[in-house]
């Protein structure tokens, strides 16, 4: 009799142990999702936030550039008459673009153009290539067809850094859509 109460006792408390033991660590595993979900927004690339361009002379920087975006800078520092650094919001996102002076490039940076290409989608690839050139550009990758839709060119500017432009079907698709489709 002692036996046989001592195993209901323990079976009374054995099940709900296990569904106690059960929910603890289901609620563990939604955490642990939460977090890695948490984790993956703060280390995900979602999107570019500013690109930096180099020139030796800041001001002459801000007048090519005024031209090739059509707006004045809306970020002047440390002032309009002695900028070291300038910066425009141009493009259907807004995109950040600063234009740095030289001696704050990192270090051991190169002199001469190389590197990533930063591409910005333009509707007409030949006469926005064309444009650049005549604004004092320096041709650097002609126009290339990568496939239907993306067709690229690149130019140096004044001021030694590279220009990508391309047309981008993707980019009109994204654009168009209220939102982003990974699979395009």
């Amino acid at each position: 009799m002692l036996i046989y109460s001592t195993l209901e006792y323990f079976s009374n408390l054995f099940i709900p142990l296990t569904y106690l033991c059960h929910k603890v660590m289901v609620i563990l595993f939604y955490q642990s999702i939460k977090h890695n979900i948490q984790m993956e927004a703060q280390t995900k690339l979602r999107g570019m936030a500013n690109v930096s361009y180099w020139a030796d002379d800041v001001k002459a920087a801000r007048e090519w550039y005024t031209e090739v975006f059509g707006i004045e800078p809306y970020f002047q520092r440390p002032d309009a008459e002695n900028p070291s650094y300038i910066e425009y919001r141009t493009g259907d996102y807004q995109h950040e673009v600063g234009i740095i002076n030289k001696k704050f490039r990192p270090q051991p940076a190169s002199d001469t153009p190389g590197g990533a290409i930063l591409y910005w989608h333009v509707d007409d690839i030949g006469k926005s290539l064309e444009r650049l050139l005549t604004l004092g550009a320096q041709p650097y990758q002609p126009v290339t067809k990568w496939g239907e839709g993306f067709v690229t060119a690149a130019v140096i500017d004044p001021f030694g850094n590279i220009l990508g432009i391309m047309y981008n079907q993707h980019y009109l698709n994204v654009l168009n859509s209220d939102l982003p489709d990974s699979t395009d």
